[in-house]
């Protein structure tokens, strides 16, 4: 494939937001969890075959925020004359009414579901408790936490934390990343390629702590995009050239991270950083491969992602799982991965058609709830 169009980069970034999104759903529909201890690879049974189609994917959908860092990076300093506060102001503002606003009324909606119920069950009393067991205002930034047990590889551990819409820790971090954006244009600036290595140690090694908004996912790969925008280099085409040996790469490091069963292993969790970059760089050049073979993803199916992703995690994938698991059972290996398999696409159409509903009859109400989408 030839690169016929010098925008190339921005119908990459756009062809992925759908697919991406339906990867994340996936890791949010997962069900039952994994039972690691089970799984045999020398005797596999059908709850194995069910456990590592789900394991798999899970692997899979790793690239998905990674990369979503990677492309608001890039943008956030896109068509960049001349940096000063001036400029770093306005962007700001942009992104308070595009992430900021979103954020919180997602938020606020997953919280207000909770008390509701909580009301109903145990008053005034409930809400009171799981106001201050959340911490108050952490609600908003770290209230959960998970992957106690990771760690790096000088032996500390690492959790990941978030609001209470587990989702959203993806704006909080790209929140903190945008207001740290002059950090990464002066480190480039004076550092140039070596500010880059710095950032792709600490996150291959885990050197960072993962605090609540500087997660070393989302520093490294914002930094990334910020990069590769400011040095005007096109990720596509820069990695078009290498991109058999990174589908090889990326396939094999997949494959192996399966049979080591993950994050579950600490084999798994050595590798999964360099699954991750080379996997972000796959799919960076199938998307231009889809493209340049005439495979188009409709616009307003890319438009309506960012409310899949803000809206599928509050009510909806956990109706969708437990319907899924009385209606499949759950003994039946075969009906359990169809089930998987199927679930993120009819979450995903719901919500595009609420989306559609909210755009056509409401639309002050959908930009607000969409950022402005």
């Amino acid at each position: 494939m030839s690169y016929r169009t010098e925008n190339l980069r921005y119908q990459v970034f756009d062809w992925l937001r759908f697919p991406l999104i339906i990867l994340v759903i996936y890791n949010h529909s997962l069900g039952e969890p994994i039972n690691y201890s089970a799984i045999q690879l020398t005797d596999l049974t059908g709850q194995n075959y069910y456990d590592l189609l789900r394991l798999s994917i899970l692997i899979l959908m790793q690239i998905a925020v990674p990369c979503f860092f990677f492309i608001s990076g890039y943008l956030f300093f896109n068509k960049l004359r001349v940096w000063n506060t001036s400029v770093y102001y306005e962007k700001l503002k942009k992104r308070a009414k595009t992430i900021l606003l979103p954020f919180l009324i997602w938020n606020s909606i997953c919280i207000i579901y909770e008390v509701q119920n909580l009301y109903r069950l145990d008053g005034v009393w409930g809400i009171s408790s799981f106001i201050e067991e959340n911490g108050y205002w952490h609600l908003y930034w770290d209230s959960l936490s998970w992957g106690h047990d990771k760690t790096n590889w000088f032996g500390i551990k690492v959790p990941l934390t978030s609001p209470y819409l587990g989702s959203l820790w993806y704006l909080r971090d790209l929140m903190v990343m945008m207001i740290l954006s002059p950090c990464f244009y002066y480190l480039f600036k004076y550092t140039r390629v070596w500010g880059l290595l710095l950032l792709l140690t600490n996150y291959v090694t885990g050197m960072g702590t993962n605090l609540p908004g500087l997660s070393t996912t989302a520093i490294l790969f914002y930094g990334a995009g910020v990069y590769f925008n400011l040095k005007q280099v096109d990720v596509t085409k820069w990695s078009w050239k290498y991109r058999y040996l990174i589908y090889f790469l990326a396939v094999i490091l997949w494959i192996a991270d399966v049979l080591v069963l993950g994050k579950h292993s600490q084999t798994g969790l050595f590798m999964e950083p360099f699954f991750v970059i080379i996997g972000c760089l796959a799919v960076f050049n199938l998307a231009a491969e889809m493209i340049g073979n005439g495979l188009e993803i409709p616009h307003l199916l890319a438009q309506s992602s960012f409310f899949i992703y803000v809206s599928h995690a509050v009510v909806l994938t956990g109706i969708i799982v437990r319907l899924r698991q009385q209606i499949l059972g759950m003994e039946n290996p075969m009906l359990m991965s169809l089930g998987y398999i199927a679930s993120p696409w009819i979450i995903a159409a719901i919500c595009f058609v609420v989306y559609i509903l909210l755009k056509g009859s409401f639309p002050k109400l959908c930009a607000l709830l969409a950022g402005g989408r």
